[in-house]
């Protein structure tokens, strides 16, 4: 199903899948995260230093809302990237003593986490494409200074 966006290479892999397995995956899901965060960062860095410059008090409206979004989902990636680095340790608890946790809650907590990513990154991925649209629309409505910081001074 196209829609699906679960990470999970089976239907039953949850159920079936080792620790190191589920481990590996949360890895996955946690460089993920430092990934959406750089370019969050990026995203903050984009509209900071340059729609400074902005003069027509729309696009700056449009900025300032796609800033806080920015900021919102970023704290959105934050905690999901706090929570994955606390789901990690458990795995860790329960590869060195399987009676550590109860596997049938860890086996839950795994599954709302896998929710949340596939949440997060439909949600990022709106939100990037809401920066780009933004973005280019104050390229071709605004009258930008001759003398830009990033220009090469000759």
């Amino acid at each position: 199903m196209m829609n699906d966006m679960r990470l999970r290479p089976k239907s039953d892999y949850l159920k079936t899948a080792n620790w190191e397995q589920l481990y590996v995956l949360s890895e996955h899901w946690r460089d993920d995260m430092g990934f959406y965060l750089d370019e969050l960062k990026f995203f903050q860095n984009l509209i900071n230093k340059y729609f400074l410059w902005l003069a027509k008090d729309e696009n700056v409206a449009k900025a300032k809302a796609i800033f806080v979004d920015v900021k919102n989902v970023t704290q959105e990636a934050k905690w999901l990237e706090n929570a994955i680095t606390e789901h990690m340790r458990h795995i860790s608890d329960l590869l060195k003593n399987a009676f550590s946790r109860d596997a049938g809650q860890f086996r839950e907590e795994h599954a709302m986490l896998e929710d949340k990513m596939v949440e997060f990154t439909k949600l990022f991925r709106k939100l990037k494409a809401e920066v780009f649209a933004v973005t280019e629309y104050i390229m071709e409505t605004e009258e930008l200074p001759t003398k830009m910081p990033y220009q090469s001074r000759s």
